[in-house]
């Protein structure tokens, strides 16, 4: 092709070109790519949706998963500005014109877990130090050393617990090891994560315990298997961050987020709002069913 030809062609319809150049390229590679996008809760309402949307129309493929780093808020009231017209007539409520957007773009969104001390410290200290570059570079070659002896020690707890009771365990043999795990055991907090990711029995006893729950929600296969997904999700954060949540109460919890996710909202951000609300709900049958 000239490069006469290859101009007009592009020329005609760009977007094509680039679609076809980054299926080429992510078909040639054995390997799924992950692509981060972070800050788009920093642009305008216009350029979060069309970005968005250009992702779900043209740059979707089996092997790429896109990271999001950005305030759910914001892409919500992002797609709201864009559609306005719509707002009156799609969602209740309880799940709005921009939480639906939001549900059909996404296939899980997971809150960020707080910074815990030695983040803060470390922080703390480069703000204060008149050497960041030289500090930044002695603390992270610890965190690199520190992450190793931490990988180490949680194999061989992982180890240990094959040892002491196989493979594939069960809800109730995790949760016994979970619940005798002091808050501050990180090595064996993630080791038990590990083992409830890797269980086929585990996935099936969360299969079996949320459809205890499925009429509450619409008879849509994908939104199941959102809500497992997010339970998956939940539960390992609340692990990692010492809460021991029981399963059915984070179930509730799922169901509400997936269900009413604003008003699940509403109660995350201000919790001594969920006696209130719960006694203004308390009358709607599905509201006493969950």
């Amino acid at each position: 092709m000239s490069n006469e030809e290859f101009y007009l062609k592009v020329a005609k319809d760009p977007m094509r070109k680039v679609c076809e150049l980054f299926r080429d390229l992510v078909g040639t590679t054995d390997r799924h790519v992950c692509i981060f996008i972070d800050d788009l809760d920093r642009c305008n309402a216009d350029f979060v949706v069309d970005l968005l949307e250009g992702i779900q129309t043209s740059f979707r493929h089996e092997k790429v998963a896109y990271v999001i780093a950005a305030d759910k808020a914001w892409i919500r009231a992002a797609f709201e500005a864009r559609y306005p017209e719509f707002a009156d007539h799609v969602g209740n409520p309880g799940q709005p014109l921009g939480y639906l957007f939001l549900e059909k773009i996404f296939q899980m969104s997971i809150p960020l877990p707080g910074m815990g001390a030695r983040k803060a410290g470390y922080f703390g200290g480069l703000l204060g130090s008149e050497h960041i570059e030289d500090e930044a570079r002695s603390i992270q070659l610890e965190i690199d050393e520190d992450t190793a002896e931490f990988d180490a020690a949680v194999a061989k707890k992982r180890a240990e617990i094959h040892e002491q009771f196989g493979r594939d365990l069960d809800r109730d043999r995790l949760d016994d090891l979970l619940a005798r795990a002091k808050p501050e055991d990180a090595i064996t907090r993630v080791a038990i994560v590990a083992e409830e990711s890797e269980s086929d029995t585990v996935k099936r006893e969360t299969e079996h315990l949320l459809r205890r729950f499925a009429h509450l929600l619409p008879d849509n296969p994908r939104v199941m298997k959102r809500m497992i997904n997010a339970f998956g999700m939940r539960r390992m954060i609340l692990t990692l961050e010492g809460s021991n949540v029981p399963r059915e109460v984070l179930a509730r919890w799922t169901v509400l987020e997936q269900r009413f996710p604003a008003l699940a909202d509403l109660a995350g951000r201000i919790p001594d709002a969920a006696g209130p609300l719960a006694a203004s709900v308390r009358r709607a049958p599905i509201f006493r069913r969950i």
